[in-house]
């Protein structure tokens, strides 16, 4: 991960098929049929690297979407030049090529980045891609589907990210591309014990563990999960020609078990993975292993509800093979393998009928290393339900282990039913509240990710508000409005704006004019990161519903919520800067909880 403070590379850009790239060919003449291609995707190597270097490329250029074009091959930011280090000498049964997609800047674009990916796959047939980078996602189709194509016989290793001392919590602070399941995610520690506190961990949209291994984030004066990843990256090339050597048949799924068997660990942790893997241990062995600690369940359940939890799966493995003992096994409605091109994922469905009280569901394969996972079903039938529907978001962090988990967790802690889910949900009417994160999108983003507002789903849910609903609605907004589907899908509901009016200007700029507080924030300190983004007239201190902010005399964006009436329901408008995309979620939710049970109440 190239240090946000230092060596800032943020993902930004689209995916154009188009390859548009410079190659400098180094050395050709001692490959080795036997040895281990590795891919090094970063700001490029450092000039007295060449010698060890088979071949540069270049996709910094105005083609690849960046600003302007960035010829030269070589590491310029201090970055690529250390990566490449640590893999020269860790790894010297490997043949690797540089791949520059962080320019001078180290701005990175999505484009630059999969036409690097592309090549380092269809062009060179690398066998490993060290990816010390990574950055908020927002969902791109194309990019989705090109680069879990290629993880079936490539071995993708990314920076799980330097957020782990950040945030109220450490859920959905984990990096692009580390978050995907296929990508095996690394972090930093320094006595292979205990995370580094910058370090990031937690889990991604499947609810998987991302972080898999960890070694030293420290290279000089510089420390980060980017220094960490191309030592494991190392660890995994040796393993692998060793094996390779021994007439072994490898796939990036059996070294991944095998590297994961040389750690001394036998517990997989949360914050460090199976911990440091160590190259003396490496040797050719078959079992299975559960990509998970002993888990226990951070949210109550309630009688009659049905959930899903998931595994990454390591090794060989038939799902005929997996032994489910302890009470929780009565609560088990239906267990699956998923096998992918990549891996496997253990999908188990829960559903707790009539039973309430403690469960404990023992989770082995035939004596390998299995998990306990541990939950509670409260004394309670379901009565208040609230859906929040992230089925519209374009941002990766959107699921139910990121941003909102403190949120569902202490509106369960209340009694409150929440179901989190990315799949369209058609059954509104069972909802009491539904919150939608990240809904629509502004004009900057329809023209860059291919996952734009639908215009559709407006009907779907004016129907449920007309007849007498209340959803909360949490979009990203901006000061240039005139192109923004969401500021203007306010009138395709047909609501009438009831508090907090607003005046439009040139149809361009929202500005305040009567700051009235609404009864459903009282008791509210603040909900920051969740209001709407508006410039006000003047620069004085203005009083914004339940927050006060002062200006000081700049163009600062400000944050105050908005009622509409629609039918017989309400719409309530909490938007604005960064809300799913802020860099550490900021100051979560200081009452925001407070905020959903005033609007409960009215129900």
């Amino acid at each position: 991960m190239i240090d946000r403070n230092k060596l800032l590379a943020i993902i930004i850009g689209i995916i154009l098929l188009s390859t548009a790239a410079s190659y400098f060919i180094i050395n050709t003449n001692e490959l080795e049929l036997d040895k281990i291609k590795i891919g090094i995707i970063d700001s490029g190597c450092a000039v007295n690297q060449a010698s060890s270097i088979i071949e540069y490329s270049v996709f910094t250029t105005m083609n690849n979407n960046y600003p302007y074009d960035d010829s030269s091959k070589y590491d310029n930011i201090g970055h690529g030049r250390y990566v490449c280090e640590i893999l020269i000498n860790g790894s010297p049964n490997s043949i690797m090529f540089s791949a520059k997609i962080a320019n001078a800047e180290g701005l990175i674009t999505y484009q630059g980045l999969f036409e690097a990916i592309k090549y380092m796959v269809e062009e060179k047939d690398v066998d490993i891609i060290n990816l010390s980078l990574g950055g908020e996602f927002f969902i791109n189709t194309d990019l989705m589907n090109a680069f879990e194509s290629y993880a079936s016989e490539k071995l993708f290793i990314a920076a799980a990210g330097n957020k782990g001392n950040i945030g109220a919590h450490n859920r959905g602070y984990v990096d692009w591309p580390a978050v995907l399941p296929w990508v095996i995610g690394v972090g930093a520690s320094e006595d292979g014990n205990d995370r580094s506190s910058y370090s990031s961990y937690g889990k991604n949209l499947e609810g998987i563990n991302v972080v898999e291994y960890v070694n030293s984030g420290k290279i000089n004066n510089l420390e980060g999960t980017s220094f960490a990843t191309p030592k494991i990256t190392a660890v995994f090339a040796e393993a692998w020609y060793k094996l390779k050597i021994e007439g072994y048949e490898i796939t990036p799924e059996k070294l991944n078990y095998i590297v994961s068997k040389s750690t001394e660990f036998e517990k997989f942790s949360n914050e460090i993975g199976w911990g440091v893997p160590i190259l003396e241990n490496i040797e050719y062995v078959d079992g299975v292993a559960i990509v998970g600690e002993d888990e226990i369940d951070g949210m109550d359940r309630f009688i009659g509800e049905n959930w899903q939890k998931n595994w990454k799966i390591i090794g060989n493995i038939d799902v005929e093979n997996f032994i489910f003992e302890g009470n929780g096994s009565e609560i088990v409605s239906q267990f699956n393998l998923i096998k992918y091109d990549w891996g496997k994922i253990l999908e188990i469905n829960f559903y707790s009928t009539n039973n309430s009280g403690k469960f404990i569901l023992s989770i082995n394969h035939e004596g390998n290393r299995g998990i306990n996972y541990t939950f509670n079903v409260k004394d309670e039938l379901i009565e208040t339900e609230v859906l929040i529907d992230h089925s519209h978001s374009v941002n990766g962090y959107a699921h139910e282990y990121g941003e909102y988990f403190e949120i569902e967790k202490q509106l369960r802690d209340e009694g409150i039913y929440v179901k989190q889910t990315s799949i369209e949900v058609t059954e509104l009417e069972n909802y009491d509240l539904i919150i939608i994160p990240n809904f629509g999108e502004t004009y900057k983003f329809d023209k860059i990710f291919n996952r734009t507002f639908k215009e559709n789903i407006m009907d779907k849910y004016t129907n449920y508000v007309d007849m007498g609903g209340k959803i909360i609605l949490h979009t990203p907004s901006s000061y240039n409005l005139d192109n923004n589907k969401y500021v203007n899908s306010i009138n395709k509901l047909g609501g009438i704006i009831t508090e907090n009016t607003i005046k439009y200007s040139n149809n361009k700029m929202i500005y305040v004019q009567n700051l009235t507080s609404m009864s459903e924030f009282e008791g509210v300190k603040s909900i920051g990161i969740y209001g709407p983004e508006i410039l006000p007239i003047n620069s004085t201190q203005e009083s914004l519903g339940w927050q006060m902010i002062t200006n000081n005399n700049i163009r600062n964006y400000f944050s105050i919520g908005i009622k509409c009436k629609v039918g017989d329901g309400y719409v309530y408008i909490l938007s604005g800067s960064s809300m799913l995309i802020n860099d550490n979620f900021k100051n979560l939710n200081d009452n925001y909880d407070q905020f959903i049970y005033n609007v409960l109440s009215t129900i």
